[in-house]
């Protein structure tokens, strides 16, 4: 009877032991799938990207410029504004109401409407901030940060209905020139489109930035040089300063 009662809780033990063993097979699985899920390579996202801004004849995009504070909320007593910027090739367009920035591969002109001001200067291929030049910014990403090998995947929430309820997947870029204005990009990507949805970076001095991209849009034709120079003659009253 012993020997029976034995064997019983022997066969018993063995089963939990066994069933114990599976169900901790099956709980290191399944957050690896839930992760792969949930990330995916940071170098496919940003080639992918990279690669359809690339094939564009031209592109234009509307974005919204915010400052915000530490807990990533709108900060009315800092600046904020709406432009676009059009790019085509080498030569590319950005204004809003105050500001107007033109370059046509070669000459860069920085006209200050609030100022009125016009600054003249060479083009600086090298120069890619995401303000002076976002095109740049968007190109150069792969070999200009550093990234995490896996991007995350998340939806944007709270920050302007353009955006908000939108599937990205979002890398956190890391700038390799220690001389950058700013220490931490947070560029999230659109999941189904590869397209840029939202950027947002930090400066030295810890204030935040976020850049909104309302729209991005492909251009089926190249456009004229003459569209990325500022019309001539400038308004009246504008100084000049001509640093070529």
């Amino acid at each position: 009877m012993l020997y029976i009662r034995s064997s019983v809780n022997y066969k018993r033990n063995t089963a939990k032991h066994i069933l114990f063993l599976i169900i901790s097979i099956v709980l290191s699985i399944v957050p690896e799938e839930v992760s792969a899920q949930n990330s995916k390579s940071s170098s496919q996202i940003l080639s992918a990207m990279v690669g359809k801004i690339r094939s564009a004849p031209s592109v234009k995009m509307e974005f919204e410029f915010l400052a915000v504070d530490k807990l990533g909320l709108q900060n009315p007593a800092r600046e904020s504004y709406s432009g676009s910027v059009t790019a085509s090739g080498d030569f590319y367009k950005l204004y809003n109401s105050n500001f107007e920035l033109f370059c046509d591969g070669e000459t860069k002109w920085m006209v200050n409407h609030s100022e009125g001001e016009v600054t003249i200067f060479h083009h600086d291929p090298g120069q890619t901030d995401i303000v002076e030049n976002p095109m740049g910014f968007f190109t150069t990403v792969e070999s200009a940060y550093n990234f995490p090998e896996r991007a995350k995947s998340e939806i944007i929430k709270s920050v302007s209905p353009s955006v908000n309820g939108q599937q990205v997947w979002s890398i956190e870029l890391k700038p390799k020139n220690k001389r950058a204005p700013y220490k931490e990009i947070v560029l999230s990507i659109n999941s189904a489109t590869n397209q840029p949805t939202l950027v947002k970076y930090t400066s030295r001095d810890n204030s935040v930035y976020i850049v909104v991209i309302k729209e991005f849009k492909s251009l089926p034709q190249q456009l004229p040089k003459s569209i990325f120079t500022p019309p001539s003659p400038l308004p009246p009253g504008y100084k000049t300063n001509d640093l070529r």
